[in-house]
């Protein structure tokens, strides 16, 4: 009875321990077979290694400089002068320096990644 109490409560460790066996395969292994099986896991996993490949590539290939500034635009004969709405140029508009925000949330994941 006191030997029980030192075993762990997870069933499959205290088989293993009781049979004196030798693990089924690597920690990372066993940990990569527990990640598979959890669904919000899995999902999680998939998100994140999306947002990093996203934020390293895509500003090597689109060539964004989060840096800079249209001070203004002309609009059917008319100066516009920033922040610019959300369009096809800039997807998230721009703040009141005229700085794409896409870009600068793009290169702010680089900077979190990293």
């Amino acid at each position: 009875m006191e030997q029980n109490r030192y075993l762990p409560k997870n069933k499959k460790y205290r088989r293993m321990l009781k049979s004196g066996a030798p693990p089924s395969g690597s920690l990372y292994r066993d940990a990569w077979q527990a990640l598979k099986k959890d669904r919000a896991a899995m999902i999680g996993l998939v998100v994140i290694v999306a947002l990093a490949a996203l934020s390293i590539l895509l500003p090597m290939i689109l060539g964004l400089d989060p840096e800079a500034i249209e001070s203004r635009r002309v609009v059917d004969g008319k100066n516009l002068f920033p922040p610019f709405a959300p369009d096809l140029a800039n997807i998230m508009g721009t703040d009141q320096l005229g700085r794409d925000i896409f870009t600068r949330v793009l290169y702010g994941t680089v900077f979190l990644c990293w």
